[in-house]
């Protein structure tokens, strides 16, 4: 049987981070946009919003809850798929429920259910709170929504019994999201349950992924398709997929490429806007040779590179060139617009439940890969540059 890969859907990632965790055995993640959704659902059953009246408006709704308007849209989003408002351009969301209208169904409920699983950060916030994942929770909890499912979230960590989390749900399947340990991953599965990993590859279990390969090749062929010729790499941390087939992917286009390239150009972030701030400004006030570009391996550590290169009297794209990678949707706000690569996390997020629901693959005891693709979204912080010879440096830093 030949390897599968699968390279047809196509890309976009929005960004939300406001979630939080409540205690369900101290185990289980409950989002915001659920306690504003729920919070609405019983108002307007409750008749303190009739039908035939207004909601208030989103900005009132983000000042009582205390969240973004990202957060407040997709709690109303979940009311208008419920048929309890409908929006009105220019107007606002209007109250459409009636009491003799069947009740609702809401996020939380449902029959089989599908466990999401990630490692927990250390320390005393339990809340999701990386952009990528953020994002990749919601559009999950969204799709088990219109299956009838639901999504429990569980966050593990090495003492965690992961034996009983399942013998007390009703899973069709055990999903474990990045950088999961191995013996957790065997345990689960021995308790005869399907168990599919994203972003993350142990021998023998079926995966899914996106293409950090070609987010890398991609973005440094861009890069040198504008004329240049000296990149930095702002690359995430070891032991992750992503930073292992990204750096791949980079040192492949620097040899395809013939690039000058020093290891002091290669410096490693943590994902958060700090790090990127941190590097970038240490690389750009201690190396003799400047980059013209910086390549980040997410939007966050570009956010911070781009402050950091202004920080020092730099400017996008006009001293340097920045490039980012998911696509997030608060990119919207930055100016100039980030240039990035994009990975649909939404259609991602369409994959994981499909095959999740069906236990499509993940009980193949060989193990499927599936690789999600990549596309360049071009934007304005990258500057097309006349194309100049440059004379060889002599300087024992290069890179072979």
């Amino acid at each position: 049987m030949k390897n599968v890969i699968c390279r047809a859907y196509v890309i976009e990632i929005r960004w939300g981070v406001n979630k939080i965790a409540e205690p369900r055995g101290n185990m289980e993640y409950k989002y915001l946009y659920q306690n504003i959704y729920n919070s609405l659902k019983q108002e307007i059953m409750s008749g303190t919003y009739e039908s035939g009246c207004f909601l208030p408006t989103e900005r009132e709704l983000c000042q009582r809850f205390a969240v973004e308007r990202t957060t407040v849209r997709r709690a109303l989003d979940f009311l208008v798929k419920d048929r309890m408002v409908e929006k009105y351009p220019g107007m606002g969301s209007k109250v459409i429920y009636s009491k003799n209208q069947e009740e609702a169904r809401i996020v939380s409920t449902g029959g089989d259910s599908i466990g999401i699983f990630m490692v927990e950060k250390s320390g005393s916030d339990k809340r999701l709170t990386e952009p990528y994942y953020s994002d990749l929770f919601y559009y999950l909890a969204q799709e088990c929504y219109e299956r009838g499912l639901q999504l429990v979230s569980y966050p593990i960590h090495e003492h965690t019994n992961i034996e009983d989390i399942i013998r007390r749900n009703n899973f069709l399947t055990a999903v474990f999201v990045t950088k999961v340990p191995k013996n957790m991953i065997r345990r689960a599965a021995a308790c005869r349950i399907p168990v599919l990993l994203v972003n993350e590859l142990y021998e023998n279990f079926s995966t899914i992924q996106h293409d950090y390969f070609s987010c890398a090749t991609t973005a440094m062929q861009y890069l040198y398709e504008n004329g240049h010729r000296r990149i930095a790499v702002l690359r995430g941390p070891d032991g992750y997929l992503a930073t292992r087939d990204e750096l791949a992917g980079i040192y492949d286009s620097i040899i395809r490429l013939k690039l000058k390239m020093y290891r002091d150009w290669i410096v490693e972030g943590d994902w958060t806007m700090q790090s990127g701030y941190n590097r970038i400004k240490e690389l750009f006030t201690s190396c003799p040779k400047l980059p013209t570009a910086v390549f980040a391996c997410n939007d966050v550590m570009a956010i911070g590179a781009i402050h950091a290169l202004r920080d020092l009297g730099f400017s996008i794209p006009g001293d340097v060139s920045v490039i980012g990678m998911n696509n997030m949707e608060q990119l919207q706000f930055l100016e100039p617009d980030l240039t990035t690569i994009d990975g649909n996390t939404s259609h991602f997020a369409k994959v994981i439940t499909e095959l999740a629901y069906k236990n499509a693959l993940v009980q193949n005891h060989m193990g499927v890969k599936i690789v999600m693709p990549v596309k360049l979204v071009i934007r304005g912080t990258v500057k097309q540059l006349e194309q100049k010879k440059e004379e060889p440096e002599k300087t024992e830093r290069r890179m072979e």
